[in-house]
């Protein structure tokens, strides 16, 4: 009996589930090789189902199996480190060593710039860097690049080859430097600039001639770097040189003061001081200054300390260099020379209003001239309630009162006048001091080295090198050592 299978029955056939395959070798056949792998033992003989290949969806050239992000053609094994907190080379690792990373500068001073040699690189700054450097004192937050350059002998700018020559700085305390120096410079020899700080501070020049005057009334500390010589202070006759009153402390070291006239105040050409408690001078040169009393400097109940100073040719009516009223001058290592006065005491006036003490030490008052007496000092004490003490003292030898004149032929042609009584108190003690051999080119141009005037006594002395006495109102004159 023949059997027929309908197109239906066939196709029932081909759907039904089988676990064999199709092949060539089975001429389409398909053969159920009961392992359940998808395949025949004959073209698979490992026996296990083959999975797929692992794809590159991203094109990089690294297939998911080992491209951490295989959305990105960025990242992939070996790739290059960015700053972007993504994982490019597929380490584990976001941003180490990224080749865009930043280099950062560890700055101490809190001023926006890094030390040398405190450099690290990283995406992100660690605490306390940022990313400029060159700092060359990270100790020192007003010293960075960029900074403006003082007179201070510090690198401001962090640029070596940038001078501080010609530069004037002020600076108060703490809060650093304000540059002077277009201020300084503006002054001309008909109008000098006029300098009058309303609080405290440290003026700074460097190596700088102008034309400039000063009036302080707060404490000051004047500084000119590289001494007297490389820093002229010029007053061009306009006024006093300095007006210093009413203030604590003021200093003056490495400055000449030149070409002050004493005009507001009359006294004190080149320093006008009035109720200071320190006046200090060091290096200082006071020169062609004039003034009714003092040309050189006016005390009145100033404390003055001078070291290293020169007080010459300058002019007065009374007291050519020095004109002392009350208060106290201490001057060492020190030199009064070539002044003038029209009236009394070329080279130093004392007309005591007060009391008054003055040191001369290791300290020549020579070539002073007058056209009255006193031609190196004068000194009376013309109130009673007024006492003069007056010392000269030889350390080196090197102290006295030396070729000194006195233009007059009035009997008063001396180099050292005082006028002392009981009730007008005055000493002066000379230890050691020279005052010029008798005829010899440093002998005074007077009468008398020394005319001493008690009440209605009158002592003339010629004195020589190397003289150690004492007068007083009490005793007189006493000698000492024969």
């Amino acid at each position: 009996m023949r059997f027929l299978l309908t197109v239906p029955a066939l196709l029932l056939l081909g759907c039904a589930p089988s676990s064999g395959i199709i092949t060539p070798s089975t001429g389409g056949i398909v053969v159920d090789d009961g392992d359940d792998d998808g395949g025949d033992d004959v073209n698979d003989p490992d026996g296990e189902t083959d999975e797929p290949p692992p794809l590159d969806v991203d094109g990089d050239g690294f297939t998911q199996d080992v491209d951490c992000d295989d959305t990105d053609p960025t990242i992939f094994p070996g790739a290059d480190e960015r700053c972007n907190e993504r994982d490019d080379d597929c380490d584990g690792e976001a941003d180490e060593d990224a080749i865009d990373a930043f280099t950062w500068f560890a700055d101490e001073d809190g001023d926006s710039f890094g030390s040398l040699g405190s450099e690290q690189t990283g995406c992100d700054p660690t605490a306390g860097s940022v990313a400029q450097g060159g700092d060359c004192d990270d100790a020192d937050p007003l010293v960075y690049p960029g900074q403006v350059e003082l007179c201070d002998s510090i690198d401001n700018d962090c640029t070596a080859e940038t001078t501080e020559d010609g530069l004037v700085s002020w600076f108060r305390g703490d809060r650093g430097g304000i540059d002077l120096t277009a201020e300084f410079t503006s002054g001309s020899i008909d109008a000098p600039y006029l300098f009058q700080p309303e609080r405290s501070g440290e003026l700074r020049l460097c190596g700088v001639s102008a034309f400039v005057r000063m009036v302080l009334d707060v404490s000051v500390d004047i500084v000119g770097v590289g001494g007297a010589e490389e820093n002229v202070l010029d007053a061009s006759e306009a006024d006093n040189a300095i007006v210093v009153t009413n203030a604590d402390r003021v200093s003056v070291t490495g400055i000449m003061l030149r070409d002050g006239f004493a005009d507001a105040v009359e006294n004190g050409g080149g320093i006008y001081c009035e109720d200071v408690n320190e006046i200090v001078l060091d290096d200082v040169v006071i020169t062609q200054a004039f003034g009714e009393l003092g040309g050189g400097v006016f005390i009145d109940n100033c404390e003055m300390t001078a070291v290293n100073t020169i007080i010459k040719r300058n002019r007065a009516t009374i007291g050519g260099g020095l004109y002392v009223q009350s208060g106290a001058a201490t001057f060492e290592n020190s030199r009064i020379w070539g002044n003038d006065a029209s009236s009394v005491g070329g080279g130093i006036a004392v007309r005591a209003a007060g009391a008054v003490d003055i040191d001369l030490i290791d300290t020549t008052v020579d070539l002073n001239e007058t056209q009255s007496f006193g031609a190196a000092l004068y000194a009376f004490s013309y109130l009673s309630t007024a006492r003069v003490d007056i010392r000269c003292a030889s350390v080196d030898g090197r102290a006295g009162f030396l070729g000194n004149e006195a233009n007059t032929t009035n009997g008063f042609e001396n180099a050292i006048y005082m006028y002392a009584s009981r009730n007008n108190p005055l000493s002066y003690t000379s230890d050691a001091c020279d005052y010029g051999v008798e005829r010899s080119d440093e002998d005074n141009l007077t009468s008398s080295d020394l005319y001493w005037q008690l009440a209605g006594d009158v002592d003339r002395y010629t004195l020589d090198n190397g003289e150690s006495f004492t007068c007083d109102e009490d005793n007189g004159c006493r000698f000492r050592g024969g």
